[in-house]
Formats: structure tokens, sequence, C-alpha cells
């Protein structure tokens, strides 16, 4: 009960007390007004440190993405010299024309070599004659007898009538 009455009286002494400041006097209020006014820039400081701080955070980040970019772009060119490799060596063992090279597709050397072979039959039935080459043996041989059509229709006409 006595522990009661103790903890009581504080909180009744701090209610009638009141306002600290208006306690404290002149120079405590001097002194409590530039407390808060040095809490108050100390508060502004931390509040842009951070800000800063965020900034080159920010910054650095901006580096790391920048560089897995790079990154990315060149394991990209890396992919493609090396897929240009691969359809080169499977172009010259398959004797694929050095023109035609940018036709053949895949990813792995099979599904390249199945294409190289593919180009290489199309090549082949291209290269067939699709009709019979001239036989010089049939049709007129050397200059044209008797001018043109127009004579040589006289010319019929005239033995015809004449027979």
């Amino acid at each position: 009960m006595a522990d009661e009455q103790t903890t009581e009286a504080p909180e009744a002494t701090q209610e009638q007390q009141g306002e600290p400041a208006e306690q404290l006097g002149e120079g405590g209020k001097k002194a409590l007004d530039a407390e808060r006014k040095r809490a108050a820039d100390a508060e502004k400081r931390v509040k842009a440190l951070e800000a800063q701080l965020e900034e080159k955070a920010n910054a650095s980040l901006s580096e790391a993405e920048l560089m897995q970019k790079q990154i990315e772009a060149l394991s990209a060119k890396y992919e493609a010299a090396q897929q240009a490799s691969l359809r080169d060596r499977v172009a010259v063992s398959e004797q694929i024309p050095e023109g035609l090279i940018g036709y053949l597709t895949g990813s792995t050397e099979d599904d390249i070599r199945d294409s190289a072979k593919q180009l290489k039959a199309a090549i082949a039935e291209a290269a067939k004659p699709g009709t019979p080459a001239p036989d010089p043996s049939q049709g007129a041989h050397g200059a044209s007898s008797g001018g043109s059509t127009a004579d040589k229709f006289a010319q019929f006409f005239a033995e015809r009538i004449n027979n």
C-alpha cells in the first residue's frame, strides 16, 4: 500500500506543475528553444544525409545494372560468334557454297547439318535441266532460204495455182 501511494504522488505533482517551459524561467526558455532548434537542424541534416546515401546507392545500383547489360550484350555476341563458327564448320564439311551459308538454320550441330543436307538436295534438284538441251542436228541450219514469211507464202500460192 505504501508503494501505491508513492507511485501516485509523482503523477500528481507532474499534473500540478503544468508546462515545463513556464517553470524554467527566461534562461531556461532560451536554452529549451536552442535545444529544439538544434534538434530540428539535426533532423534536417539526417534527412539530407539519408537522401545522399540513397542517391549513391541508386547510382551504384545503376552501375551494377549497366554492368549487367554489358555482360548480357557480350554474352549475346559470344553466342552469335559460336553459332556462326558452327554453321561455317558444317558448311565446309557439307561443301555448301559460301554464298548460301546464310540459309543454314538450327541451333545445334545436328540441326545445322540437317539443314545443310536439305540445302544440298535443293541445289542438286535445281541443277537438273528442266527442258531438254537443244539438239543442233535438228531444225534449220545456217542462213534462212526464201526471204520473209510473206515471200514464202506468195511462192507457195504461186506454185499451187500454176500446178
